[in-house]
């Protein structure tokens, strides 16, 4: 039987979509797109929805295979126990590496623009711990935080399109596609990279858990899109107010933005306030992807009573900090790792993992019409 704490409704789902699709995008995502596409950077918000609806419609439709099973127990049911226990092993481990960065993502601009005397480790613990207690509660305490962190984020968004405007100057995004269409949209496929890996873990809620189950692909679809959208935003600013140049001087060129806005005169040095949609996005990440690590864990180990799945969260949360410590050590390997290694040689992993599964499904579908898919 399903508990009350594991059901959400679909524009939770459509929320969580939304704001995971920004996770990665607004910290260092957004300062690598920045780095490739130059000033035409604000144009791929615009492209990238054409070819984000391909992987949006693979996990719908693996959503709705078996919809009273999660991601795992659907891959050992196509893939069989022991293939099925080494793909969701690695699976996994793709989302704890998302999870790792996430959280290193989040600690480090937290650390350069608000807390620079405060230790990496103890932030990184602080945070972590945070979202552990979170994933303890369980789903729906997920989704309703993340519904909370989304309204938030409209208000701020609201603010900083307004005061920012009048600073906008068009000749600072000219000349436009200098190079032609095709790089552009190379790059707006390289977005989905940084866009979709959060994303993926919606696969682990069952879509029995959704109450409105009928509505509930609309709106993911719509969520996803409007959040690749939203992203035109800091990008068509950030060129057309602080230009190309001075943009790809700084490594968070949308919290200097920040900078300018003067609100009657007399709100001044909003920046610190007004950058936490960042924060309340990439925490988003943290939940979700923490979700599914402990997830998994819980249900490979088959951990059920309460107490033993509290101190495996734990666990699973410490283990993160000091890897993610490990890792990254500065700035400048975060970043190469996810310009150059991740989007050709990680993120392409789980994408085949899913593709290889919708065939298996079609397949079967075909074989037995009678098949539970809807």
């Amino acid at each position: 039987m399903i508990t009350k704490n594991k059901k959400i409704n679909a524009f939770q789902f459509a929320i969580l979509g939304l704001m995971l699709g920004n996770a990665l995008i607004i910290g260092f995502g957004g300062t690598i797109i920045i780095s490739l596409a130059k000033q035409d950077a604000w144009l791929i918000p615009l492209i990238a929805p054409i070819f984000a609806l391909i992987p949006i419609v693979l996990l719908i439709y693996i959503i709705n295979y078996e919809p009273d099973k999660n991601i795992f127990a659907k891959i050992q049911s196509l893939f069989g126990k022991y293939i099925g226990s080494l793909i969701n092993i690695i699976l996994t481990g793709f989302i704890a590496f998302v999870l790792i960065f996430s959280l290193w993502s989040a600690v480090f601009f937290s650390v350069a623009q608000y807390l620079s005397k405060v230790p990496y480790l103890f932030l990184a613990t602080c945070f972590i711990l945070t979202a552990i207690y979170g994933v303890t509660k369980g789903i729906e305490t997920i989704a309703r935080t993340n519904e909370i962190f989304f309204f938030i984020n409209i208000i701020l968004i609201g603010i900083i399109v307004i005061f920012l405007y009048p600073y906008i100057k068009l000749e600072h995004i000219q000349p436009i596609l200098p190079r032609g269409i095709m790089p552009i949209i190379g790059h707006s496929v390289i977005s989905l990279s940084y866009i979709f890996p959060p994303i993926l873990t919606l696969s682990i809620i069952p879509k029995n858990n959704i109450i409105d189950q009928k509505k509930y692909h609309w709106y993911l679809i719509l969520g996803v899109l409007i959040s690749i959208v939203f992203l035109f935003i800091p990008f068509f600013y950030v060129i057309s107010i602080v230009t190309i140049n001075l943009a790809e001087l700084f490594r968070y060129p949308g919290y200097h933005l920040l900078y300018k806005i003067d609100i009657a005169g007399i709100f001044t040095g909003l920046e610190n306030f007004l950058s936490l949609h960042w924060l309340f996005s990439t925490f988003s990440a943290l939940l979700m992807c923490s979700y599914f690590v402990c997830k998994y864990t819980h249900q490979t180990f088959k951990i059920k009573q309460r107490k033993y799945i509290i101190i495996t969260n734990i666990i699973i949360g410490l283990l993160a900090v000091i890897v993610s410590d490990f890792l990254f050590p500065n700035s400048i390997a975060g970043i190469e790792f996810m310009q150059y290694i991740f989007p050709y040689y990680i993120f392409p992993i789980p994408l085949i993992i899913f593709i290889i599964m919708a065939i298996l499904i079609f397949l079967k579908k075909r074989k037995n019409p009678e098949t539970n898919i809807n």
